[in-house]
């Protein structure tokens, strides 16, 4: 969510564009890695032998991309640190599986997520500022380390309840279930490839500085927290289709109004929130 802040950090490195593109698609595909593993070993491991080692991955990664600067380098750390968050993203996905109410429960750690990276965009052109891109790579380490002393709040594996598990068994081996996951990849591959280049759309499509688009993108951010409230209000109320089909067509609407639709930095914060 972030990975705009993360590209202007290594701007100053003199990558070309499709060199950031590659480093950020190589954190994508870490982080795509690690959440599908969990399709493995959710109900197999303790979930604490898991969380540990993603943990100190995720800040010894983060905190080494401050001295390495060269291509290869970072390229790995950042896979590094893609696979550790996309283990914890399955572990936390398995938690929520087993709340009593897991739809408003991720709701509301969605709007959690939107506010702290509405903060760490607002706070970025400061960072920079005093700390360099060392800044954001400190952020990013912390926002691992402070997780660390609530693994004794982490339940110990996947529920022995029978049915939970089941429950879980039936979801996976379902053709309807793997049909809605698939359908989310066109979502998720336009979403990421998109947001990745915020910060380019908003130079070339509105000819706006990288502070001012950093916080025009923090200002769509907090915007977009109401989604998060309009799911937790609506729940399981409206199904699964509308919403999918609805989020896809504003994306595609987003993504017109960009290209075609008029450039102002006004018209840019009304297009991305």
């Amino acid at each position: 969510l972030i990975t705009p802040a993360l590209l202007e950090g290594w701007s100053h490195l003199g990558w070309t564009s499709t060199q950031l593109g590659v480093a950020a698609a190589i954190e994508l595909a870490g982080l795509a890695a690690g959440s599908l593993s969990g399709l493995y070993w959710q109900t197999r491991w303790r979930w604490r032998q898991v969380a540990l080692p993603a943990l100190v991955v995720g800040i010894a990664a983060n905190a080494a991309c401050m001295a390495v600067k060269d291509y290869t380098g970072v390229r790995l750390l950042r896979a590094l640190a893609g696979v550790s968050g996309g283990l914890l993203t399955a572990l936390y996905s398995a938690v929520l599986a087993n709340s009593r109410s897991p739809g408003r429960i991720i709701a509301v750690t969605t709007f959690i997520q939107i506010g702290v990276e509405a903060a760490i965009m607002f706070s970025t052109a400061s960072l920079f500022e005093s700390l360099g891109s060392s800044g954001l790579f400190i952020l990013m380490a912390g926002l691992f380390a402070v997780l660390l002393p609530f693994l004794s709040w982490l339940p110990p594996a996947w529920p022995s309840v029978p049915a939970a598990i089941q429950q879980a068994q039936g979801t996976r081996g379902s053709p309807r279930g793997y049909l809605l996951l698939l359908s989310f990849i066109p979502f998720i591959v336009v979403q990421a490839g998109v947001y990745t280049f915020l910060g380019e759309f908003g130079r070339v499509a509105a000819n706006l500085s990288v502070d001012v688009t950093l916080r025009a993108i923090g200002t769509s951010v907090v915007l977009s927290s109401l989604g998060s409230v309009a799911a937790y209000a609506l729940n399981d109320r409206i199904g699964l289709r509308l919403p999918i089909g609805g989020a896809i067509l504003l994306m595609s609407a987003m993504l017109l109004g960009m290209t075609l639709g008029s450039r102002s930095a006004a018209w840019f914060v009304f297009y991305i929130s």
